[in-house]
């Protein structure tokens, strides 16, 4: 429309001109450049071991006026340095404290343990309450609050640090180790991306892809069913399917992911991010593992806290003279102002 509009201007005014006149209003109008065209990069020349080359910013070749006479460059790859590690994280959803093997639990946790055994045990380490911000932060590095996730992306709200659009300053950690070379692969939950944003279409700066991650097996939302998952493959849905189980499904995964990626680039390390939903809502689990531990929580909740807190008296994480706090009160009721009251209601619910 634009170029139809100018042809129609510019005919309106020659028409009736002399030709001295339309041969000098049309040089005017040809010279002016279009806004399609791409504006070209000036060259400069100059004389290397005397054959005459054009000049290049960012060029380390030969442009010579023969094709026998230029040289040919390539940008040197960025690679990571040899000694440089390969990275896994297994970040476990709604998973307390006390609750794995290696911390006192009741449930038991060989490989978790195994990996405790050769490791580094923390116990001041601290995380929110929700899984939006403690993911966001983790991958950033920085307090949820500060990247717009100070509370769950699915009840993101129009208000700064409340909207859960993370700025263009918050790199995750993939972001960093992809410019220094690393493949990465995000494996299970990704729950830190707004939900409008969550779709085919995208747009995609939020998901896996914006933070680093080249490749991604994910359910982006808070939960998901474990035996019939909505998964994606990147940004492509993956078609429904049964599983055995959601946690099966993503080791057989990311297995297949190393084996490939061993074989095809053994010479560049990888980061991978396995996030198991497994134990958060829905609590579905395999007939295998619910008859495994039928009956053993029937004490009831006081008697097994006590028994977790001798287990981690025993392995040094807790002190020798650590209390237990006592329950709190069934309900209790604070009066914040002349019509407004909160109710506090333990897990078991106001007496």
């Amino acid at each position: 429309m634009p170029k139809i509009i100018l042809a129609i201007i510019v005919s309106t005014i020659l028409f009736g001109c002399s030709k001295s006149e339309v041969d000098k209003a049309s040089s005017v109008v040809e010279s002016k450049p279009s806004a399609s065209v791409e504006p070209q990069p000036s060259a400069s020349f100059s004389t290397i071991n005397g054959v005459k080359t054009k000049n290049i910013p960012g060029f380390e070749g030969v442009i010579a006026e023969r094709y026998d006479k230029s040289k040919e460059w390539w940008a040197e790859e960025h690679r990571p340095k040899k000694d440089a590690p390969n990275v896994i994280i297994f970040l476990l959803d709604d998973v307390g404290f006390a609750q794995v093997g290696s911390f006192g639990g009741l449930i038991k946790t060989p490989n978790i343990d195994k990996l405790a055994d050769n490791g580094l045990r923390y116990n001041n380490f601290h995380t929110t309450a929700l899984c939006s911000p403690s993911r966001a932060s983790l991958m950033a590095g920085r307090y949820p609050h500060s990247i717009g996730l100070g509370s769950h992306a699915l009840t993101a709200m129009g208000f700064p640090g409340y909207n859960a659009i993370m700025p263009d300053s918050a790199k995750s950690v993939a972001n960093y180790l992809q410019e220094e070379g690393y493949i990465n692969y995000a494996l299970g939950k990704w729950d830190h991306t707004p939900l409008y944003e969550v779709s085919q279409v995208g747009p995609f700066d939020r998901w896996p892809s914006g933070e680093g991650f080249q490749h991604a097996y994910t359910f982006m939302a808070a939960d998901v069913h474990q035996f019939v998952p909505v998964m994606w493959n990147d940004h492509t849905p993956e078609p429904y399917h049964k599983s055995e189980h959601l946690d099966k499904d993503l080791a057989d995964r990311a297995i297949e992911w190393i084996t490939g990626h061993k074989s095809i680039k053994k010479d560049l390390p990888f980061m991978m991010l396995w996030a198991s939903g497994s134990m958060h809502s829905p609590h579905h689990a395999p007939d295998s593992h619910i008859n495994k531990y039928a009956g053993k929580f029937d004490m009831g909740w006081d008697k097994a806290r006590e028994q977790i807190l001798e287990n981690q008296i025993k392995l040094g994480i807790a002190p020798e003279n650590t209390i237990l706090s006592e329950r709190i009160e069934s309900n209790i009721c604070f009066v914040v102002g002349a019509n407004s009251a909160i109710l506090f209601c333990p897990p078991r619910g106001p007496k």
